[in-house]
């Protein structure tokens, strides 16, 4: 294979990474935990609180996850400069 082969694929493979995708899945995230947090606000429900905090921790995880999709694609174009 040859060094513009590499950067070809190496530049498919960091543009199928899904980081846009998930930023925009972690906007609707965001929207629906606005919604679940004002559905439960008041309430003495024993789910509120915790369908709040795992509402929290899947957008925080999901963050953490396009934050690294991010690390990864940027790290394999700097990559392919130095071929």
């Amino acid at each position: 294979m040859s060094v513009a082969e590499l950067r070809t694929h190496l530049a498919n493979l960091a543009a199928q990474l899904p980081a846009s995708q998930l930023s925009a899945a972690r906007r609707d995230l965001d929207v629906s935990q606005a919604g679940l947090a004002e559905a439960w606000r008041g309430s003495d429900h024993p789910s509120a609180q915790e369908a709040q905090a795992a509402a929290s921790a899947a957008a925080n995880h999901l963050a953490d996850i396009i934050a690294a999709l991010e690390c990864v694609a940027e790290d394999i174009y700097a990559y392919t400069e130095g071929l």
